[in-house]
């Protein structure tokens, strides 16, 4: 929900701006607390972005070494998989990214549900 605004904009303008870049980095920032608050409470109501911005302030130091620890496994799952495909064949390189993507979206998803339960008073989302 939060990527689709910087996908239209990039395949209607075809062009990489300051427009862009802020898109995207609007889905960085809010794509991993909405993703927390819809699962936990449930609601697509925990999207609206004011909350969403309460729950950044209330834990934002935190919040922000989250977004810079999934930035880096994020950076060191594309070097691995760049450094695969010079040395193995396509379908081995196939394979092995579906793997990889696999194991890093368990990964982050264990991610951010230790950070909820790390700042859940801190949140304070009523559950």
């Amino acid at each position: 929900m939060y990527g689709l605004p910087a996908v239209f904009y990039w395949m209607i303008a075809q062009r990489l701006d300051l427009i862009f870049w802020i898109l995207v980095a609007w889905a960085i920032v809010f794509f991993p607390m909405g993703l927390l608050a819809m699962v936990i409470n449930d609601s697509v109501s925990a999207l609206n972005p004011l909350f969403l911005l309460d729950s950044i302030r209330r834990v934002f130091i935190p919040y922000a070494g989250l977004l810079l620890l999934i930035a880096a496994a994020a950076g060191l799952c594309g070097l691995l998989q760049i450094a695969m495909s010079q040395g193995a064949g396509p379908t081995w390189f196939a394979i092995l990214a579906l793997i990889i993507g696999a194991y890093s979206v368990f990964l982050f998803a264990h991610i951010l549900g230790r950070f909820y339960w790390r700042h859940r008073d801190r949140l304070d989302w009523g559950i």
